[in-house]
């Protein structure tokens, strides 16, 4: 299992390490700033998220040619027939 950790003020790890180590966990340091390297990698799935938005946002905007469609009053009439209901009779 992984624990990740991010510390503001090296002063906190002074206080942690000897904990960690009479614990007998192993445990890296490294410098770097996590929100920076977050913002700066866009993975390809963000990539192809934003892209399905362009084209969803463009669809939008253009509209929909519904022409062929047809009535939708007739559509209704034909499809909505008398059904017998269980139960009833």
């Amino acid at each position: 299992m992984e624990l990740v950790i991010y510390l503001k003020d090296e002063q906190d790890l002074t206080v942690l390490e000897p904990l960690l180590k009479r614990m007998k966990l192993r445990f890296e340091k490294k410098n770097g700033h996590p929100a920076a390297t977050k913002t700066q990698s866009i993975t390809a799935k963000e990539k192809n998220l934003e892209a399905a938005r362009a084209l969803l946002l463009k669809m939008h905007q253009e509209g929909v040619d519904a022409s062929y469609y047809g009535d939708p009053s007739e559509w209704q009439r034909e499809t909505r027939t008398e059904a017998t209901l269980p139960f009833r009779g």
